[in-house]
């Protein structure tokens, strides 16, 4: 390429990351994030048809991680370029992806979108890996009930209260982070207790004492059922 077509190239792909000011800086004088963005410049300027970029983000911090998925969001959606996304931080997966591949040990366990993937997992793998904190299986008999922690409520709070599947919740403990609170606990006979987390907006008021037991529910909605031999999901429901 001639020189000049090289400097519009250069400046092309440094204008769409916001890094013209670094382009007279040796690498050694860039912060983590401006080297990200470097890089990403770098490939653009080739003009590939697929972009393949492996956990691009791990080394940042998360506060550059955070800003620079949107960066990334942006970008993609700006250049239309087909990409492929290698990570394992289920945030970014859930944030970039239009679509996911769950992989486990080198196969593919689930394909669909992030909603698809959260709401409706193909198996217990998924439904465990994805969602933090992941979710709820409860065993029974030969079938396993699941349910994700934000929908596991007290029953009065519970859309369609009186449909609901409803069990008592005994709080081991409490965590506050702000935006949200996950309360611990155990459900069923204390020789059988199966562990649950339930996920409330930190805003909401309600007390919960460490030891006191109370009734929590889900709606019936929101219930998927997993074969406990297999692990997939299935329509059979408990007994």
């Amino acid at each position: 390429m001639g020189k000049e077509e090289i400097r519009e190239k250069v400046g092309w792909a440094a204008g769409m990351f916001g890094i013209e000011r670094l382009l007279d800086r040796k690498p050694r004088q860039l912060s983590g994030g401006e080297r990200q963005r470097v890089a990403l410049a770098r490939a653009m300027v080739r003009e590939p048809s697929v972009f393949l970029l492996d956990e691009p983000l791990s080394n940042l911090d998360a506060i550059l991680r955070a800003s620079a998925r949107e960066e990334l969001r942006q970008f993609q959606k700006r250049v239309g370029v087909t990409t492929i996304y290698v990570t394992h931080d289920q945030v970014e997966a859930m944030g970039l992806g239009d679509r996911i591949v769950v992989m486990n040990k080198g196969k593919i366990q689930q394909v669909g979108t992030p909603l698809e993937i959260y709401h409706w997992p193909a198996d217990t793998f998924v439904a465990t890996f994805v969602g933090s904190p992941p979710m709820n299986l409860l065993g029974e008999d030969d079938i396993l009930t699941g349910f994700r922690p934000e929908t596991f409520l007290p029953v009065e709070l519970v859309n369609g209260g009186d449909g609901a599947i409803t069990y008592p919740f005994e709080v081991t403990w409490t965590e506050y982070l702000g935006a949200e609170r996950l309360v611990y606990g155990n459900v069923g006979e204390k020789s059988h207790a199966m562990h649950v987390v339930s996920r409330l907006p930190g805003s909401m008021s309600l007390p919960f004492e460490t030891g006191r037991t109370y009734t929590f529910g889900v709606s019936r909605d929101n219930l998927r059922f997993f074969d406990s031999k297999s692990g997939l999901r299935t329509d059979r429901s408990p007994a």
